[in-house]
């Protein structure tokens, strides 16, 4: 298992030259405009998270 892991971050980060942009924080809605995520990305993989439902609400009924 830890082979697998080295292996695809290996993968993830092989031919970038420049790593500006490669990893990053980024906020999303739902389609629904139900739910605020931020996604972690790190090259091609990314982890998400969940944002509290009032934090939400709030946010996401302002977003175009």
């Amino acid at each position: 298992m830890k082979s697998i892991l080295i292996l695809a971050l290996a993968l993830s980060l092989t031919g970038c030259a420049n790593l500006k942009g490669a990893f990053a924080n980024r906020a999303a809605c739902t389609v629904s405009g139900q739910q605020l995520l931020v996604a972690s990305m790190y090259g091609p993989i990314g982890i998400v998270s969940k944002i509290d439902a009032a934090d939400s609400a709030a946010i996401c009924q302002k977003a175009p």
